[in-house]
């Protein structure tokens, strides 16, 4: 009666044993986790402040040129100095009179900006718009995506058009490499609205659709969580997302278990 009285108490003290290691590693690895998120919201805000910094110059350029006359030299002047604040491809403006301003003087046979995206939805926004990815073709012939940051151009109240800047992916890449501190399965810029990945780690999955890499509940998850920055477990890998406040973009870092 002793020996089974003790070798159930024995049995009992592996159980909880175990179960106490179990729960003391779960929580390690959660704390871990949770610190590696920290570190990427931290980290990320740097991404977050170069694209505020972008706007904040483009809107500055937009209230200077509504104090200048509509002259081109004067109006290129001006853009040229803040392209090269912004560090951008170009920067260039559209208006409803049929002007065109480009730092990058380019202009070809039947090109109607007022047609384009960049335009069109930063008017129907009337607000400091994102839009992309759109595509052109380089002196090579090599296909350029790009993104536009784009405002409204007002004379008074009067819309007088829209100016926008020339987004690439490689001006964000060095920032993104910052990142890669856990050497992550795949870590990409991603855009909210479209699901269009800007920029990543592997340059073959630009301009991908995160709907290639995620799973329907995590589309749904990013959609509804209110947090900016939280974990997703799913089967064998772990999703870190962390929402750009202010901004259309996310990043997400991928990490196998």
């Amino acid at each position: 009666m002793l020996y089974k009285n003790n070798f159930f108490l024995y049995f009992f003290i592996i159980v909880l044993i175990v179960i106490l290691s179990k729960q003391s590693y779960d929580y390690k690895i959660e704390q871990k986790e949770n610190q590696m998120l920290k570190t990427l919201d931290e980290k990320t805000k740097q991404i977050n402040l170069l694209f505020e910094k972008k706007k904040k110059t483009l809107e500055e350029l937009a209230k200077n040129l509504e104090e200048v006359p509509l002259e081109k030299q004067l109006h290129l002047k001006l853009m040229k100095k803040a392209n090269k604040k912004m560090g951008t491809h170009s920067i260039f403006s559209s208006f409803k009179n049929g002007l065109y301003f480009d730092t990058q003087n380019y202009w070809e046979e039947g090109f109607e900006p007022r047609l384009r995206p960049w335009y069109l939805e930063t008017l129907k926004n009337n607000q400091t718009t994102i839009t992309g990815p759109m595509y052109y073709s380089d002196i090579s012939g090599q296909t350029i995506a790009w993104w536009s940051l784009a405002t409204v151009l007002y004379k008074g109240k009067e819309v007088l058009g829209v100016i926008s800047s020339e987004l690439l992916s490689y001006t964000i890449l060095p920032y993104l490499k910052k990142l890669n501190i856990n050497n992550f399965e795949n870590l990409f810029l991603f855009n909210n609205k479209s699901g269009i990945i800007f920029t990543a780690i592997n340059k073959d999955n630009e301009l991908k659709n995160i709907r290639e890499f995620f799973s329907k509940q995590l589309l749904k998850e990013i959609r509804e969580n209110k947090k900016l920055a939280f974990i997703h477990k799913d089967n064998s890998k772990k999703t870190f997302i962390i929402k750009l406040e202010g901004s259309p973009w996310v990043l997400s870092a991928i990490k196998k278990d």
